[in-house]
Protein backbone atom coordinates (compact mmCIF):
# COMPACT_ATOMS: atom_id res chain seq x y z
CA UNK A 1 0.00 0.00 0.00
CA UNK A 2 2.89 2.40 0.84
CA UNK A 3 4.32 1.69 -2.63
CA UNK A 4 0.96 2.81 -4.83
CA UNK A 5 1.04 6.16 -2.64
CA UNK A 6 4.73 6.78 -3.62
CA UNK A 7 3.57 5.75 -7.22
CA UNK A 8 0.61 8.17 -7.10
CA UNK A 9 2.38 10.79 -5.35
CA UNK A 10 5.44 11.37 -7.68
CA UNK A 11 3.56 10.61 -10.76
CA UNK A 12 0.95 13.76 -9.65
CA UNK A 13 4.04 15.57 -8.71
CA UNK A 14 5.81 14.68 -12.21
CA UNK A 15 2.42 15.47 -14.14
CA UNK A 16 1.99 18.86 -11.81
CA UNK A 17 5.19 20.29 -13.10
CA UNK A 18 5.10 19.55 -16.24
CA UNK A 19 1.57 21.02 -16.93
CA UNK A 20 3.72 24.07 -14.82
CA UNK A 21 6.49 24.57 -17.64
CA UNK A 22 4.05 24.45 -20.20
CA UNK A 23 1.83 26.71 -18.87
CA UNK A 24 5.32 29.28 -18.20
CA UNK A 25 6.05 28.34 -22.11
CA UNK A 26 2.49 29.63 -22.96
CA UNK A 27 2.57 33.14 -21.02
CA UNK A 28 5.88 34.07 -22.14
CA UNK A 29 4.96 33.51 -25.95
CA UNK A 30 1.71 35.27 -25.05
CA UNK A 31 4.18 37.95 -23.65
CA UNK A 32 6.49 37.79 -26.24
CA UNK A 33 3.70 38.40 -29.22
CA UNK A 34 1.08 40.18 -27.84
CA UNK A 35 1.09 43.80 -29.99
CA UNK A 36 4.27 43.70 -31.29
CA UNK A 37 4.90 45.95 -33.97
CA UNK A 38 6.86 45.30 -37.27
CA UNK A 39 10.65 45.54 -36.81
CA UNK A 40 11.73 48.54 -38.15
CA UNK A 41 14.62 46.53 -40.75
CA UNK A 42 11.27 44.43 -41.71
CA UNK A 43 12.05 45.88 -45.15
CA UNK A 44 15.49 45.28 -45.53
CA UNK A 45 16.97 42.68 -47.67
CA UNK A 46 20.57 41.50 -49.07
CA UNK A 47 21.69 41.48 -52.67
CA UNK A 48 25.07 39.96 -53.87
CA UNK A 49 27.00 40.64 -57.01
CA UNK A 50 29.70 38.34 -57.86
CA UNK A 51 32.73 40.01 -60.10
CA UNK A 52 34.92 38.51 -62.52
CA UNK A 53 38.40 37.74 -61.85
CA UNK A 54 39.31 40.41 -64.29
CA UNK A 55 37.74 43.28 -62.49
CA UNK A 56 40.23 45.46 -60.65
CA UNK A 57 39.98 46.89 -57.31
CA UNK A 58 39.16 50.70 -58.56
CA UNK A 59 36.18 49.72 -60.80
CA UNK A 60 34.59 47.97 -57.34
CA UNK A 61 35.61 51.46 -55.42
CA UNK A 62 34.19 53.11 -57.69
CA UNK A 63 30.82 50.79 -58.19
CA UNK A 64 30.82 50.28 -53.97
CA UNK A 65 30.94 54.59 -53.32
CA UNK A 66 28.28 54.85 -56.31
CA UNK A 67 25.84 52.53 -54.69
CA UNK A 68 26.53 54.16 -51.23
CA UNK A 69 25.75 57.11 -52.64
CA UNK A 70 21.95 55.85 -54.02
CA UNK A 71 18.99 56.68 -51.35
CA UNK A 72 17.54 53.63 -50.25
CA UNK A 73 20.96 51.31 -49.84
CA UNK A 74 21.43 51.30 -46.51
CA UNK A 75 25.22 49.44 -46.62
CA UNK A 76 27.71 47.63 -48.61
CA UNK A 77 30.77 44.79 -48.11
CA UNK A 78 33.04 44.14 -50.59
CA UNK A 79 35.58 40.67 -50.05
CA UNK A 80 38.73 41.09 -51.74
CA UNK A 81 39.22 37.43 -51.97
CA UNK A 82 35.72 36.14 -52.87
CA UNK A 83 35.10 39.32 -55.32
CA UNK A 84 31.28 39.48 -53.81
CA UNK A 85 29.81 42.25 -53.24
CA UNK A 86 27.03 42.42 -50.57
CA UNK A 87 24.70 45.60 -49.40
CA UNK A 88 21.64 46.13 -48.28
CA UNK A 89 18.16 48.20 -49.20
CA UNK A 90 15.10 48.90 -48.30
CA UNK A 91 12.88 46.75 -50.67
CA UNK A 92 9.50 49.73 -50.46
CA UNK A 93 12.40 51.96 -52.42
CA UNK A 94 14.43 49.95 -54.33
CA UNK A 95 14.27 46.85 -56.44
CA UNK A 96 17.67 44.56 -56.23
CA UNK A 97 17.26 44.29 -60.11
CA UNK A 98 16.87 47.85 -60.96
CA UNK A 99 20.02 48.27 -58.92
CA UNK A 100 21.96 45.98 -60.61
CA UNK A 101 20.73 47.10 -64.71
CA UNK A 102 21.52 50.70 -63.52
CA UNK A 103 24.52 50.80 -61.20
CA UNK A 104 26.49 47.74 -61.96
CA UNK A 105 25.53 46.35 -65.42
CA UNK A 106 25.29 49.64 -67.03
CA UNK A 107 29.17 49.92 -66.62
CA UNK A 108 30.14 47.07 -69.01
CA UNK A 109 31.51 45.96 -66.06
CA UNK A 110 32.35 41.42 -65.81
CA UNK A 111 29.31 41.56 -63.11
CA UNK A 112 26.76 38.42 -62.56
CA UNK A 113 23.70 39.10 -60.01
CA UNK A 114 23.22 35.92 -57.64
CA UNK A 115 20.07 34.61 -57.90
CA UNK A 116 18.48 32.21 -54.94
CA UNK A 117 17.30 28.79 -56.60
CA UNK A 118 13.43 28.43 -56.95
CA UNK A 119 13.68 25.23 -54.30
CA UNK A 120 15.84 27.36 -51.72
CA UNK A 121 12.98 30.16 -52.20
CA UNK A 122 10.22 27.31 -51.81
CA UNK A 123 12.13 26.65 -48.11
CA UNK A 124 11.80 30.08 -46.76
CA UNK A 125 14.03 31.44 -43.66
CA UNK A 126 17.11 28.59 -43.38
CA UNK A 127 17.40 29.24 -39.76
CA UNK A 128 13.96 28.31 -39.01
CA UNK A 129 12.39 24.60 -39.23
CA UNK A 130 8.62 25.72 -39.50
CA UNK A 131 7.32 22.22 -38.75
CA UNK A 132 9.06 22.46 -34.96
CA UNK A 133 7.23 22.18 -32.44
CA UNK A 134 7.99 25.30 -31.52
CA UNK A 135 7.08 27.10 -34.40
CA UNK A 136 3.81 25.31 -34.38
CA UNK A 137 3.39 26.30 -31.32
CA UNK A 138 4.28 30.36 -31.76
CA UNK A 139 2.05 30.49 -34.83
CA UNK A 140 -1.09 29.37 -32.34
CA UNK A 141 -0.34 31.26 -29.62
CA UNK A 142 0.10 34.04 -31.91
CA UNK A 143 -3.14 33.45 -33.78
CA UNK A 144 -5.02 33.08 -29.86
CA UNK A 145 -3.46 36.63 -28.83
CA UNK A 146 -3.35 38.50 -31.56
Amino acid sequence: MNIKKVIKYTSISVFSLAFLFFATLIIHIAVMVKGKTPQASATTQLARVDFGAQVGAQDVAAIESDLKATPGIKSTYYNPQTRVLVYSFDNKQLNADQVFQSRISSKNIDAVKYTVAASDLMKGCPAMDHNSFYARLTRAVSAVVN
